[in-house]
């Protein structure tokens, strides 16, 4: 079983794949399980696990949005609005959309020269190029705008915009959490997930079981899965540095430190390590991408806590980052049953804190 995605080539590597969708206005980072094959920027693909293929762009684009490559970069030359007075106005909650410039198929767009403001009034729609160019929560950097020229398009090919009062009520809200949980909360589809063997790392499909039994309807939306065989194994580069130790597969992994993950403000007070070790939080954890959820016991904990406390005042940081190995629990098999509410991994060593300036 495999979900499929389809939109615009932007960039792609040996490892990655990353298509942008404009239905959802959403760019999409996939790994790169189509081996030698050729791919094109700025073409509009269907892709699933190991295949891929170039189809046809979707009939509502083909006026409204157009990829190309010039010079190495992929463009788009499509339509936007910004919001004009009278639309923050009428809800105090809108002040945020002011001077932000936004597009139906491409989500907000970022303006570092002015351009749109310079050459378009709020309310009205213009034409634009904009250049791929990934940072923070947008994707595209708009590049040239058409002078003295307004785009008319008929209403009902006009999406609500983040400023309408109707944005809510079209735009279905995106329930986020991270892929693993989707194994054990989904009853409808199953996840191709990352497989670890003894270091290596495989991409793959998973044969969902359920719909094999008796009474298949029933069993097909049944919360857990009986049995699941991975197929179509494809050996990917590691995503995180992988090694193996005395038979146990270790991950370096980097997380964010937050001090109140790992205890309350009234226990760090405590000046006795002793009695301050009681207080550490017991269910201290972290998400990463490729493990889910990472529990950290309190002796890791203290490691953490004490490396930061223990960081020369005179180049303090304003945040700081963890470097940790993290294996399998130990006790994995007893536990399982019961993630996303216990992880199936923990940090077992705390190898050193970055500051971050």
């Amino acid at each position: 079983m495999s979900w499929k995605t389809t939109g615009f080539l932007c960039e792609y590597d040996s490892k990655n794949v990353k298509i942008f969708d404009c239905n959802k206005r959403k760019l999409h980072e996939i790994l790169n399980t189509y081996g030698s094959q050729k791919l094109e920027l700025g073409k509009f693909y269907e892709t699933k696990h190991m295949w891929i293929k170039e189809a046809s762009v979707d009939k509502k684009f083909h006026s409204l949005v157009a990829f190309r490559v010039d010079g190495g970069s992929v463009l788009a030359d499509t339509v936007a609005t910004m919001a004009n007075d009278e639309d923050l106005k009428n809800n105090e909650n809108f002040e945020k959309f002011s001077g932000k410039v936004w597009s139906q198929y491409l989500g907000f767009l970022r303006d570092p020269k002015n351009l749109f403001a310079k050459n378009m009034n709020g309310g009205e729609l213009g034409w634009v190029t904009v250049k791929y160019a990934p940072e923070e929560d947008t994707v595209f950097e708009i590049e040239d705008v058409a002078e003295n020229y307004l785009v008319n398009i008929p209403a009902v090919e006009l999406l609500p915009t983040p400023w309408s009062p109707d944005y809510l009520i079209t735009e279905r809200p995106r329930h986020l959490f991270h892929p693993l949980e989707r194994i054990y909360h989904d009853k409808l589809l199953a996840l191709a997930q990352w497989c670890r063997l003894l270091g290596s790392w495989y991409q793959h499909e998973v044969n969902d079981k359920r719909r094999d039994q008796k009474d298949g309807f029933k069993r097909r939306v049944a919360d857990r899965f009986d049995s699941i065989t991975a197929v179509k194994m494809f050996k990917i580069d590691p995503p995180l540095p992988t090694t193996v130790v005395n038979g146990n597969v270790e991950f370096e992994v980097e997380f964010p430190f937050d001090h109140d993950v790992l205890e309350t403000k009234g226990n760090r007070e405590i000046a006795d390590w002793s009695s301050r070790f009681r207080g550490l939080q017991k269910n201290a954890h972290f998400w990463n991408e490729y493990l889910g959820k990472v529990e950290i016991y309190p002796r890791q904990a203290r490691n953490i806590i004490q490396k930061v406390e223990a960081w020369p005042l005179e180049t303090i940081s304003a945040a700081f980052t963890v470097v940790s190995a993290v294996s399998l629990h130990y006790n994995v098999a007893n536990i399982h049953e019961t993630y996303p509410e216990n992880g199936i991994f923990l940090v077992t060593n705390v190898k050193k804190v970055k500051g971050i300036n």
